[in-house]
C-alpha cells in the first residue's frame, strides 16, 4: 500500500462517526464533487486522488470515502487490465508494478467498506460497493487478480457477492442494479430459478424507465441530446445482460457437446450432461425475453388495454370482461362461453412481461410472458398472445389467449 493511501486509511480508522471532524468542508466537497466528475467519466486514477484529498481535509465525509473505495476499486480494475495487457509484451518489471497498484487499490476499497459497515449498518451502500468488488474479481476477463483457471478463488469471490447483493436488495428492494448482479451471479452459479425473478425485476424496472425517457421533450437540441443519451445507456445496459447470458449459454453449450460426444460417459458426466441441458433451456428463455419493447404512443395505449384487462379479468366477473371484447360476428356467444369457462377455472394472468407490441392500423399482437394459475395448478413461464382491434376509437381485445 502506497504511504498515503496508508495514511488515509490510518485516518479511517481513527475517527469516530459523527465526531465533528472536519477541518475544511468546503474545500472538501469541492474535492468530492471534482472527483465525481472524474469518477464518472471513467478517469478513476483522478477520481482516487481527489476522493482521497476530500477525506483528507473532512475525515467525516461519509459520501467522500464511499467514493474514494469506489474510485479505488475501479483504479484496481483498470490497473489488472493494463498489468494483463503488459504481460501479454513480455514487460515482467512493468506487470509487477502494476499489479502491485491494483492489488493494493482492492485491499484498500475492502478496507473502507467493512469499516463503513461497522459504522453504519443499516447503510446499504457501503453493501452494495463490496458486492461489486467481489462481483468484478469474480468474472474479471483477464487473468488478474486470478488466473482465468483459478475456479476455487472465483467462486469464492461470487459467493461473497452474492451474499452481499442478497442483503442489498431485502433492505433495498428498488435497488435494482443489485438485482441485476445478483441474478448474472446467481446465474453463474447455476442457481436460474433463484436468478431470474432479479433480472426480471431489473429488466422492468428498465423498461418503466425506458418509458419515462421517451416521454422527456426534445425540443432544444440540449434535450434531444440528453433523451437520446438516456436511452442508450438504458438500451446499452440490456444488451450488456444478454451478452453475459450469451456467454454463459456457449459455455454450457460447449460443455455440453465436450460430453456428448465422448463414446463412453461416467454417470457423473451423464448427471452433468442433464444439468447443462437444462441450463442451456434456461438460458435460452432468458435471453429471448431479455430485451426491451420499443413503444410509441399508439403501442402504450395498447399495453396499457392489455394491463387494464388483466387485472379486470383477474378478479373474475365476466360481465367486466366481456366490456373488453370484441369478437368477430357471429362468436359473440361461443366468446362468453370461454370467458365463462376460464373464470369458473379461476384463470388469473400473473407477472406479465411484454416481449412485443405490432401495431398495424386497426388491428394489434401483444406478445407476452406471464404465470398462469388456474384450479388445476400453474404455468410459471406461458408464452402468450393477445389480438385487439380498433372498435369505436378504443382497443378491444378479439382473441384471448
Amino acid at each position: 500500500m502506497s504511504k498515503f493511501s496508508a495514511a488515509v486509511l490510518a485516518v479511517l480508522v481513527a475517527v469516530a462517526p459523527g465526531c465533528g471532524n472536519c477541518p475544511d468542508s468546503a474545500g472538501s466537497k469541492q474535492s468530492m464533487e471534482i472527483g465525481q466528475l472524474y469518477y464518472n467519466s471513467g478517469r478513476y486514477d483522478q477520481a482516487k486522488i481527489m476522493f482521497s484529498r476530500c477525506v483528507e481535509l473532512c475525515p467525516d465525509n461519509e459520501e467522500g470515502w464511499l467514493g474514494y473505495a469506489n474510485a479505488c476499486r475501479e483504479h484496481g480494475n483498470t490497473q489488472y487490465k493494463i498489468a494483463a495487457d503488459l504481460a501479454t509484451q513480455g514487460k515482467a518489471a512493468e506487470v509487477k508494478k502494476v499489479f502491485k497498484d491494483a492489488a493494493e487499490s482492492h485491499t484498500l476499497a475492502y478496507d473502507i467498506f467493512h469499516r463503513k459497515m461497522v459504522d453504519f449498518p443499516d447503510d446499504m451502500a457501503p453493501h452494495y460497493g463490496l458486492a461489486l468488488l467481489h462481483y468484478q474479481r469474480a468474472t474479471s476477463v483477464v487473468p488478474f487478480p486470478f488466473p482465468l483457471e483459478d475456479t476455487v478463488n472465483r467462486q469464492k469471490e461470487r459467493d461473497l457477492a452474492i451474499a452481499q447483493f442478497t442483503l442489498v436488495v431485502s433492505k433495498a428492494p428498488d435497488a435494482w442494479q443489485a438485482h441485476r448482479y445478483l441474478g448474472l451471479a446467481l446465474f453463474a452459479a447455476g442457481r436460474m430459478d433463484e436468478g431470474r425473478p432479479h433480472l426480471k425485476s431489473f429488466h422492468d424496472a428498465q423498461q418503466g424507465l425506458y418509458e419515462r425517457v421517451l416521454s422527456w421533450p426534445n425540443s432544444t437540441d440540449t434535450e434531444k441530446s440528453r433523451k437520446e443519451d438516456a436511452l442508450t445507456k438504458i438500451t446499452r445496459e440490456i444488451e450488456d445482460i444478454r451478452d453475459v447470458l450469451g456467454e454463459y449459454f456457449m459455455y454450457a453449450q460447449r460443455e455440453f457437446d465436450r460430453l456428448k460426444a465422448k463414446k463412453v460417459r461416467t454417470p457423473e458426466e451423464e448427471a452433468s450432461m442433464g444439468r447443462l441441458f437444462t441450463e442451456i433451456l434456461a438460458l435460452e428463455k432468458a435471453i429471448k425475453g431479455f430485451h426491451l419493447t420499443n413503444l410509441g404512443a399508439v403501442e402504450l395505449e395498447v399495453r396499457r388495454r392489455c394491463d387494464d384487462l388483466i387485472a379486470v379479468f383477474n378478479r373474475g366477473k365476466v360481465a367486466d370482461i366481456m366490456s373488453f371484447v370484441a369478437p368477430k360476428q357471429g362468436e359473440e356467444a361461443a366468446f362468453q362461453r370461454l370467458v365463462q369457462e376460464k373464470v369458473e377455472q379461476g384463470t388469473q394472468f400473473l407477472k406479465p412481461q411484454y416481449r412485443t407490441i405490432a401495431v398495424s392500423g386497426d388491428n394489434a399482437s401483444v406478445d407476452l410472458v406471464c404465470e398462469v394459475t388456474n384450479n388445476k395448478g400453474k404455468r410459471p413461464d406461458a408464452e402468450l398472445t393477445m389480438r385487439w382491434r380498433l372498435v369505436g376509437g378504443q382497443w378491444k381485445v378479439s382473441e384471448l389467449p
